[in-house]
């Protein structure tokens, strides 16, 4: 960019009038992915009225740095607004795929962030880690289906996302205490 601001390209404002635009408009739009939304704020509309309408380098290459520090304020002020939409993001993910073959790296591929900030910002804003999260939500559909006999222990296990039924049967008695088995028994006991 220092390059393009250089003496020897004043000439051509106009050039360097549509960079600018298509660089805020692509920081804009990478934005929108966190939550994010400039092209909302005033203060970004009559920023960019200011590039479009700079008609020197001085003014253009001012009216830029300006903008771009207005950004990175916004951006550092509202992190945590943007960690808040990103878990609430992952969460909904987790919420409909839960019974499928998901893991923390899938869901932060699908969220376009690394799964190592995904994890990090997870445990932050929900105090627990992804993988917790997760066999909490099928535990929780696990004793729905059980309430239904037309499904057999073996099969739940499978619909809630597990192909090991030990290990669907060793999660189930560290989330309720007991066996699925035992867990149906006592629904039927209790009727």
């Amino acid at each position: 960019i220092h390059n393009y601001y250089s003496d020897d390209r004043q000439n051509d404002v106009s050039s360097m009038r549509n960079f600018n635009i298509r660089l805020l408009n692509r920081i804009d739009i990478n934005l929108r992915e966190s939550g994010i939304y400039l092209s909302e704020m005033e203060l970004f509309i009559d920023s960019m009225d200011e590039i479009k309408n700079s008609r020197d380098i001085y003014t253009l290459s001012k009216n830029s740095r300006k903008i771009l520090n207005h950004i990175a304020l916004y951006i550092r002020n509202n992190a945590v607004s943007s960690e808040n939409h990103l878990v609430y993001k992952a969460k909904e993910y987790i919420t409909q795929h839960c019974c499928e073959d998901i893991s923390l790296e899938s869901t932060a591929s699908v969220l376009y962030v690394s799964s190592v900030y995904l994890s990090r910002i997870f445990k932050k804003t929900t105090g627990q880690n992804f993988l917790n999260y997760l066999t909490s939500l099928r535990m929780q559909k696990a004793t729905e289906l059980l309430h239904d006999p037309q499904y057999k222990v073996y099969e739940v296990g499978e619909l809630v996302g597990y192909k090991s039924l030990k290990h669907f049967y060793k999660l189930f008695k560290q989330h309720t205490g007991l066996t699925p088995n035992e867990y149906r028994n006592n629904l039927q006991s209790s009727v």
